[in-house]
C-alpha cells in the first residue's frame, strides 16, 4: 500500500486562496476590512489547514477576530466549528479540517473588531463571508 504522502502527491502542497472585502457595494471608499484565506493539505496528519489573515484599512488595526464554519463537505468536517484569534496576533486565525476523500467548498464567516491606531475614534465590528475549496485525498 502506498503511503498517504505518495497518495496525496503534489496536491498536498497546493494552496487555495479566497479574497473578500467588506463594505457597501456602491461605496467608492477603500474597504474597511479585507481577508485572505489559504488552505494546504497536511498529509502526515490527514488535515487541511486554512490560514485566515485579516487586514484593516490604513490608520486602523484588528484587535479581535474569530471565524465560524458555516458549511463544509461531509467528508471534510472542521475540527472546530469556531476559532478565535490569539491575543498576540488578533489578525490571524487557523481553521483545521479533516482531509477527506472528496474536494469541496467551505464557507466561513470571519468576524472582527478594528480600532483606530491612534486611539481617537470608535472601534467597529465587521463581518466577512468567505469561501474556499478544500483539496481532496488523492487516490492511488
Amino acid at each position: 500500500m502506498r503511503s498517504l504522502a505518495k497518495r496525496l502527491g503534489f496536491s498536498a502542497f497546493a494552496a487555495f486562496t479566497a479574497l473578500a472585502t467588506a463594505g457597501a457595494a456602491s461605496d467608492t471608499r477603500a474597504p474597511e476590512l479585507s481577508a485572505e484565506v489559504a488552505c494546504r493539505a497536511e498529509p502526515s496528519t490527514r488535515r487541511v489547514l486554512c490560514a485566515l489573515a485579516l487586514a484593516a484599512e490604513v490608520g486602523r488595526r484588528v484587535t479581535w477576530a474569530d471565524a465560524v464554519v458555516l458549511a463544509a463537505p461531509a467528508a471534510s468536517p472542521p475540527l472546530r466549528a469556531r476559532v478565535t484569534s490569539r491575543r498576540d496576533a488578533p489578525d490571524k486565525l487557523v481553521v483545521s479540517f479533516v482531509l477527506g476523500e472528496a474536494a469541496g467548498r467551505v464557507e466561513l464567516l470571519a468576524r472582527a473588531v478594528d480600532c483606530p491606531v491612534t486611539g481617537d475614534g470608535a472601534c467597529r465590528a465587521t463581518t466577512l463571508p468567505l469561501a474556499v475549496e478544500l483539496p481532496a485525498l488523492s487516490t492511488p
